[in-house]
C-alpha cells in the first residue's frame, strides 16, 4: 500500500515553541506525526528521496487519522518549490518568536553543542557577539522571517498558513492548540497532555564530559538506530539529562549586547508587523 501523503507541515522557526508544538500535535489520537519529530527532507535530506520520505507515513494510512504531518524547524528556510512539487497545496503551521529571546535561546544550544566555548559565568558582552558572528552566523540569520515568510505565503497562500505567535503561547496555550486543531480539522475540544508543560527549556550544561559523551551518543544511534529511540523514549532521556547536567548558572547578558541585537532585528520585526498585520510592540 502506498503511504499517504502528509497534509500539512510545520516548517519552523527554530526555538520558537516547535518541540510543544509537535508534542501537542501527536498527542491528539485524530492526527499522525511522524518519527523522529525533524525529518529535514527538504533541506538536509532531500537527496534520499521521496520514497525514503513517505516511508515515514506508511502508518497513517487506513483512513484512521483525519491529519497527517510532520514538523522540521528549519524549513522555514528550505526551498517552497519542493514542498510544492512533492506535497501540492499541502497546509503549514508556522510558530515564531521574539527574535532577540530566539537569539539567546540559540546561544545556549551553540554551547551545548560544542560550536560556542563556555565561558566564566557565561557573559554574553560584544566581544562575544562578535565571536559568535564569526563561528555560528545562523544564530542571527534565523531570527530574520519575513522575506522567507513572504516566500511561502507567495505559494501557498495566507489561507493554507497558520501562523503562531510564542507570545500568544505563553499567555494562552489551550487556547493557541484549539485553533491549531481547528486549522487541521480535527476535534478542537481535545486537550492534550503536554499542553501546560515547558518542553526543553534552554540550558547550559554544567559536565563537559557528560555533554561529550551525550553528543557522541546521539551521533551513534542516529547514525546505525535511528529507529531505536522513538519519540517518548527520547522526551524521557532528555529530561533525565537536563536534570541530570543542567548548570544553574544562567548567561549573564549585558546591556550592550541586549542593545545590539534589539536594534539589528528592529527593521525585521517592522517588515513581519507589516506582512502579519499584527503590532508586536514587545518585540520592539
Amino acid at each position: 500500500m502506498t503511504p499517504p501523503r502528509p497534509d500539512f507541515i510545520g516548517i519552523g522557526a527554530q526555538k520558537c515553541a516547535t518541540t510543544w508544538l509537535a508534542l501537542c500535535l501527536r498527542q491528539h489520537p485524530q492526527i499522525f506525526m511522524a518519527s523522529p519529530k525533524e525529518l529535514k527532507y527538504f533541506d538536509e535530506n532531500f537527496a534520499r528521496g521521496e520514497a525514503w520520505y513517505l516511508s515515514h507515513f506508511k502508518k497513517a494510512g487506513g483512513g484512521k487519522y483525519k491529519a497527517v504531518g510532520e514538523f522540521t524547524s528549519s524549513y522555514l528556510y528550505a526551498k517552497p518549490a519542493r514542498v510544492r512539487d512533492c506535497l501540492g497545496k499541502v497546509r503549514l503551521v508556522v510558530s515564531l518568536r521574539n527574535p532577540v529571546e530566539r537569539f539567546f535561546t540559540h546561544y545556549r544550544v551553540a554551547i551545548r553543542r560544542g560550536l560556542l566555548p563556555k565561558r566564566d559565568f557565561q557573559r554574553v558582552d560584544m566581544r562575544a557577539l562578535d565571536d559568535a558572528a564569526l563561528r555560528c552566523p545562523d544564530l542571527f540569520e534565523e531570527g530574520k522571517y519575513a522575506a522567507p515568510l513572504q516566500r511561502y505565503l507567495d505559494m501557498f497562500g495566507a489561507e493554507r498558513t497558520h501562523i503562531i505567535i510564542k507570545d500568544d503561547i505563553d499567555a494562552a496555550p489551550q487556547a493557541v492548540i484549539k485553533a491549531l486543531y481547528r486549522f487541521l480539522g480535527v476535534d478542537s475540544d481535545f486537550v492534550p497532555p503536554a499542553v501546560s508543560a515547558q518542553i526543553h527549556p534552554s540550558f547550559i550544561h554544567k559536565h563537559q564530559f557528560l555533554q561529550t559523551w551525550r553528543l557522541w551518543a546521539a551521533r551513534a544511534v542516529k547514525k546505525r538506530a535511528a529507529w531505536a529511540v522513538n519519540t517518548p523514549a527520547r522526551e524521557v532521556l532528555s529530561r533525565l539529562y537536563r536534570k541530570v547536567n543542567r548548570d544553574k548558572r544562567d548567561l549573564v547578558i549585558d546591556a550592550a549586547a541586549k542593545e545590539f541585537c534589539q536594534e539589528y532585528y528592529r527593521g525585521e520585526v517592522a517588515r513581519l508587523e507589516a506582512l502579519l498585520d499584527r503590532p508586536l510592540p514587545g518585540w520592539r
